[in-house]
Order: structure tokens, then sequence, then C-alpha cells
């Protein structure tokens, strides 16, 4: 089985009003990311390590297999 990881890292945005009230993302149009959307399974996982605090370095680490806990 093959599998293809893509990491959307810092997608978070706010809503803004020029937007329809909507974040950039959701008012963008995004074709080729509907395209993959429909031909894969989705899911959410955590990657912040507990006791980390919430950014990209330990989430990206994380997610490569780097084991923050055997280091804290």
């Amino acid at each position: 089985m093959k599998r293809l990881i893509i990491q959307c890292d810092g997608l978070g945005d706010k809503e803004y009003d020029q937007l329809e009230g909507k974040t950039p993302l959701e008012y963008a149009k995004i074709p080729y990311i509907d395209s993959i959307i429909d031909k894969s399974k989705l899911g959410m996982v955590n990657t912040i390590p507990e006791g980390c605090i919430c950014n990209s370095y330990y989430g990206n680490l994380e997610l490569l297999g780097f084991d923050f806990q055997s280091h804290i």
C-alpha cells in the first residue's frame, strides 16, 4: 500500500469581512486540492506532544517520527 501524507501547515487563518466572512482558504478556488480530496481518505491527527507548546516545530517533527517524549 502506498501512502502520501500532505500536511497543510499554516492554513489556519481568521475570517475576513472582505472575503464574505470566510477564511482565505474557504474563499479560494482550489480545484486541484478538491480533486485530491475526492480520491482520498482523510483524517486528523494531533501531532503536538503533551507538554510541548503548539507550533509547527513540534508538530512537523512529530509527524516525521521524532519522539519528543523520550527527550523530555
